[in-house]
């Protein structure tokens, strides 16, 4: 993660879907998609969901060299890591 990035997610605890997309450099669907498809967990808040900066943090660590383009794509993304989370216990 790049300096800059880092700084700007470390001045809040949580993030809204779109503050989350702006960070992630993407659109709020493609945020949506991705908790959907267990990539990234969120919290729900009322109508939307908000998402900690752990959890920003540690969907950018696991998902890093990943092509999350498509729907497919993630969901095989998802199994992956859980498959290397399960063997690293």
């Amino acid at each position: 993660m790049t300096k800059q990035v880092n700084e700007s997610l470390e001045h809040k605890l949580a993030y809204s879907t779109d503050e989350v997309a702006y960070h992630l450099s993407t659109h709020e669907h493609r945020v949506n998609l991705l908790r959907e498809c267990g990539a990234i967990v969120g919290i729900k808040n009322g109508k939307g969901y908000i998402y900690s900066r752990k959890e920003i943090e540690r969907f950018l660590e696991d998902y890093q060299g990943y092509d999350l383009q498509t729907e497919t794509n993630i969901k095989l993304a998802v199994a992956d890591v859980k498959r290397f989370k399960a063997r690293k216990t």
